[in-house]
């Protein structure tokens, strides 16, 4: 096959440290979500107090897409922007 030893070359230079540091940034909050989530179920299921379902209730469904939005709108894909801010045609 001619491209069995092709190789793709990125245009960019290596971020694996960035790329491990957005990871952890996506993991932390959204880890936290679901502990805080499993916790509820079972303390709910353990102790058959009904209130607890309201705290399960916000911890997935509520909570999950703002975090998701939050971390979303606040990650940095593009990496570091480099050279001057284009310029916009202004009439007067």
């Amino acid at each position: 096959m001619p491209f069995e030893h092709a190789s793709v070359e990125s245009t960019q230079p290596s971020s694996g440290d960035a790329e491990t540091q957005e990871q952890q940034r996506w993991l932390l909050p959204l880890g936290l979500e679901l502990t805080v989530f499993s916790a509820a179920v079972l303390a709910l299921f353990a102790s058959g107090i009904g209130w607890l379902v309201l705290l399960a209730l916000a911890a997935a469904p509520i909570a999950g897409p703002l975090t998701l939005v939050y971390l979303a709108i606040s990650s940095d894909t593009n990496g570091p922007i480099s050279g001057p801010p284009s310029r916009r045609a202004t009439t007067a």
